[in-house]
């Protein structure tokens, strides 16, 4: 299927040197994958516009799963299905679609297309227990999440993920996963597989010998655990996969095979699998991501290519800025009078930027602009001082809008941030409006307005709020370290009442969808 004619090739890349060649092989990029040229810039946050060809036209749309993408961040988790992995073979990466969203998880070229010679594929980059193949889901527990080898990763202190599975069989199978133990001891159970009369038919043990991870089996006939040991760290994330193919057991580390013998271990189906004990107790005590398990065997050159691939820092091929154009800045100051100043001024990434009718002695410190596609600031009156002013991804559907308008004599900002807001607005601000420390992050839509005279803010934080709305505030005004945040559908109005208390403490409780300020006496 050919790709919409509203994406734009951003990416031309080139694997790296390659052993072998693999068909239908499951990539992973990362953020240095994509942090080439500006090219983020032209891909939403979260992902949704990103898109993956074999060609350069587009014709032959790849399926990819966008686990994380925080351009922000700098945490981005994708994985794509190419055709063909091999030495300096190409793959398209296209975006600048603001708005669309990803395909579904059951499309063509959805999430579940990604991986479909597993099983089952948990990335365990939250606690949701999904399986990336859609088929075999986990129970959800409460883990917590912590940063990985890639991405986020889940840290296990006494938790378990369980659920049935279907798929496998008893002649090949394959289980592998990153993990980070905290202690090296004590029979903790990565994950075990449960079929028949047997509770622990294939099981992964960290610490059946100290220092060691062991695969165990409570019925094979001829097979020794002690054989099958991959040594890890507590200090380091290390890949481990076992698989079972033609009478014979294989264990590779990072890669890397460190044993090969004959074995018959698998004599029942699974029918049950816990990820993170054997039952209700021997847990796993340590981090873990990217688990699968599959009725498959791969080469020994597939698994290390796949460990190359997901352990290089940096990015693992090598991306081309190819599309997109340029990353087009407007900025305009007009109808500047005698002395205006401009101090280490940063307007990055801008597609329009407004800011005019600026009276005298206008001053601007340390004033970064980022990543904003429409931002106004105008009638701005004598003396207005802006200090170390940052704007980052202001965002209204597919255009970015802030405004401040008008201000007053003696508007000053000190150490504004507005960070993904979807909208913002102040205007009508009286004489003398100070802003100190203001950060409003990740709000749909926050304003005020209708503020009179001496107007201060101080240390205020609006986090994660959807609609938030104070209006109007009477004289002399004043906030002080002010904090709501994770707020869902928020209209607090402060009607006619005089806050004049500037060492008070403001705090801000929410319970569901209700929002309740106190003032400190």
């Amino acid at each position: 299927m050919a790709l919409s004619p509203t994406y734009t090739r951003l990416i031309d890349y080139v694997l790296p040197t390659i052993t072998g060649s693999h068909s239908d092989f499951v990539m992973l990029l990362k953020y240095d994958d994509f942090n080439v040229s500006d090219a983020l810039h032209f891909i939403d946050q979260g992902g949704g516009d990103l898109r993956f060809s074999s060609d350069e036209s587009g014709n032959n749309q790849l399926p990819c799963e966008v686990v994380e993408f925080d351009k922000v961040g700098n945490l981005i988790q994708v994985w794509v299905k190419i055709p063909n992995a091999s030495t300096g073979q190409v793959i398209y990466i296209w975006g600048d679609n603001t708005g669309d969203s990803q395909p579904a998880v059951t499309d063509t070229y959805g999430r579940n297309a990604v991986w479909t010679s597993l099983v089952a594929h948990y990335s365990l980059n939250d606690n949701s227990g999904v399986d990336s193949t859609g088929s075999n889901p986990l129970s959800a527990t409460a883990t917590n999440t912590v940063s990985g080898a890639y991405g986020n990763a889940q840290q296990f202190s006494g938790q378990v993920y369980d659920g049935s599975i279907t798929g496998l069989n008893t002649t090949t199978r394959y289980i592998s996963a990153w993990v980070k133990p905290d202690s090296l001891t004590n029979n903790q159970y990565i994950s075990t597989l449960i079929g028949g009369s047997k509770s622990n038919l294939t099981a992964v043990i960290l610490g059946y010998q100290d220092g060691f991870i062991n695969a165990y089996d409570e019925g094979y006939p001829t097979g020794n655990a002690n054989q099958t040991a991959l040594a890890v760290s507590t200090t380091q994330w290390s890949k481990f996969v076992y698989q079972w193919d033609s009478g014979r057991i294989k264990g590779y580390l990072d890669g890397v095979e460190i044993f090969d013998y004959a074995d018959t271990m698998l004599n029942q189906t699974p029918t049950q699998i816990r990820v993170g004990s054997s039952s209700a107790s021997d847990f796993y005590l340590g981090a873990m991501q990217g688990y699968e398990v599959g009725a498959i065997a791969k080469s020994a050159s597939l698994i290390a290519t796949e460990y190359q691939n997901q352990s290089t820092a940096g990015a693992w091929g090598t991306p081309t800025r190819v599309g997109g154009g340029a990353v087009t800045y407007d900025f305009e100051l007009l109808s500047n009078s005698a002395s205006s100043q401009f101090n280490n001024l940063n307007l990055a990434y801008n597609r329009l930027f407004n800011i005019n009718t600026l009276s005298s002695n206008a001053q601007f410190n340390s004033l970064t602009l980022n990543y904003n596609r429409a931002l106004k600031l105008n009638t701005l009156s004598s003396t207005a001082q802006f200090s170390n002013l940052t704007l980052e991804y202001v965002q209204l559907g597919t255009t970015y809008n802030f405004e401040l308008s008008p201000l007053n004599t003696s508007a000053g900002f000190d150490d504004l941030n507005l960070s993904y807001n979807r909208l913002f607005n102040l205007n009508t601000l009286s004489s003398n409006a100070v802003f100190s420390d203001l950060d409003f992050s990740s709000g749909l839509l926050f304003a005020l307005n209708s503020l009179s005279s001496t107007a201060q803010f101080n240390q205020v934080q609006l986090t994660h709020n959807r609609v938030l709305n104070i209006n109007p505030l009477t004289s002399s005004a004043s906030f002080k370290s002010i904090n709501i945040d994770y707020s869902g559908f928020i209209e607090q109005r402060i009607d006619n009442y005089s806050i004049a208390y500037a060492s008070d403490l403001i705090t801000v409780n929410y319970q569901n969808d209700l929002i309740k300020v106190s003032y400190k006496d």
